[in-house]
């Protein structure tokens, strides 16, 4: 059982929003895919897709490893920004996040190796990262992973609606945004286990989750053909460690000096801001949870006073924390440009919040107080002789997993406050905080 003094932050600057054109306008997803067809069941390219993300969170993990405080009273949580893991069609198909134990069960996807043997998909994969003893100390937020589930009938996805002719509009996905949290250190046998292992959705849908692009020659999940899995006018907290999807959480084996158990809350972008119950608060503060850690990964949202809800322990130092990590605007409006942000706000006995750290567009290659993450990647398969994928598996840079700009047409006009906010295509930086007194007692 760990007992901890203080927490080090250890957040993951990388942009995760939509490609946009020169005007802003958003038109396409970033990620491995194929160049025409339908790019919601190209199962191939999104487990493509999957290895190169995940190689590139081990090389995060690795630099956020070498970087951190190595004390064993400090807990390190590293946290990644909403919508780290979606692929070039907006969403995986939800059968590769946990993948599968034995050969692939849908015949008809003709996988190649290593996906169509024993592959244990996204989660699984991610678990695998940090399973080693040397994460003892570690709890791992990785942003969220957007998936989408379809109809099906003898294991194959009915691509038509029902009672509709095979040139009919496809059925709408049901997508789910979840969140992997991960205790480190744990083996690859225990790792997947509750209690070290949590998973949390978002229920509000925004805005920014699906856009309607005009994608010539393909389709991909947008807001008209995709439904919130999710009850949208769920506000009822779930209690600690009785199951998943509730924005409260607790590990036992992490816990303060007095042997009590640090409290965690995450909130998922809008989640943050609004809840079933009220539109200007989020599920935390509406129903009065105060927690020791309140995380909220997002894409496009900003920590909101009134939302945040954190224990009160010393109003002179302090020592519970509210932390946004956010993968589209450089601070507070998308008028301050498209990149990423961070927020750490501290709370005192009155309710008042108060901002202890706030870096936007923290991506001036000379700050030394963030390292890059790595340029390349490379994934190892099977490779059929007619797969066709819009990248070179033995080389998978960054930028075409995550880009704020795509390639303007010849001549095309581009706004120039577009290129002077643009956020550098790639895998971006990890940004190790230095660490932070955590109350030595929990209990409100």
């Amino acid at each position: 059982m760990g007992k901890y003094a203080k927490i080090q932050l250890i957040p993951w600057e990388v942009y995760t929003g939509p490609v946009f054109d020169g005007q802003w306008r958003a038109v396409d997803y970033a990620g491995i895919k194929r160049p025409l067809g339908d790019r919601r069941w190209d199962v191939l390219s999104q487990c493509v897709d999957i290895s190169a993300r995940c190689a590139f969170t081990q090389m995060a993990v690795e630099r956020a490893f070498e970087a951190a405080d190595a004390s064993e009273e400090v807990l390190k949580i590293f946290i990644a920004p909403e919508f780290l893991y979606r692929g070039g069609g907006g969403a995986y198909l939800h059968d590769l996040i946990n993948g599968w134990s034995a050969a692939c069960p849908f015949s008809d996807w003709h996988l190649p190796l290593p996906y169509g043997g024993p592959w244990p998909g996204l989660f699984g994969s991610l678990r695998a990262l940090v399973a080693e003893e040397r994460f003892k100390d570690w709890l791992f937020v990785f942003g969220t992973a957007v998936s989408a589930g379809f109809r099906a009938h003898n294991g194959m996805i009915l691509r038509v609606g029902a009672g509709e002719s095979a040139g009919g509009a496809p059925p709408p996905a049901v997508c789910f945004n979840n969140a992997l949290i991960q205790c480190g250190g744990w083996g690859p046998l225990e790792a997947a286990r509750a209690p070290h292992s949590y998973v949390t959705g978002k229920h509000l849908q925004s805005g920014i989750d699906f856009i309607e692009f005009s994608l010539e020659g393909c389709t991909v999940n947008d807001n008209g053909n995709v439904e919130p899995a999710n009850d949208q006018s769920i506000s009822v907290l779930d209690n600690m460690l009785v199951e998943e999807g509730s924005a409260v959480m607790g590990f036992p084996h992490i816990r303060h000096l007095d042997g009590s158990m640090i409290k965690f809350g995450v909130e998922i972008c809008l989640d943050h801001a609004a809840c079933g119950g009220r539109p200007d608060c989020g599920r935390l503060a509406y129903w009065g949870e105060r927690v020791d850690i309140q995380l909220v990964p997002s894409c496009g949202m900003t920590l909101r006073p009134h939302s945040v809800s954190l224990r009160q322990h010393n109003p002179d130092t302090p020592d519970a924390y509210a932390f946004n990590c956010d993968g589209l605007v450089a601070l507070r409006t998308a008028q301050d440009g498209y990149g990423t942000h961070l927020q750490l706000w501290a709370q005192d006995t009155a309710g008042a919040c108060h901002t202890l750290m706030e870096v936007g567009n923290g991506c001036d290659p000379d700050d030394p107080d963030h390292i890059p993450v790595g340029e390349s990647v490379t994934v190892t398969a099977d490779w059929p002789t007619d797969a066709v994928l819009l990248c070179d598996p033995a080389e998978i840079p960054g930028y075409l997993l995550w880009a704020s700009m795509g390639e303007p047409d010849p001549g095309a006009y581009v706004d120039p406050s577009v290129l002077s906010f643009q956020w550098p295509a790639g895998a971006g930086y990890v940004r190790p905080l230095p660490p932070l007194d955590l109350s030595p007692e929990g209990g409100d």
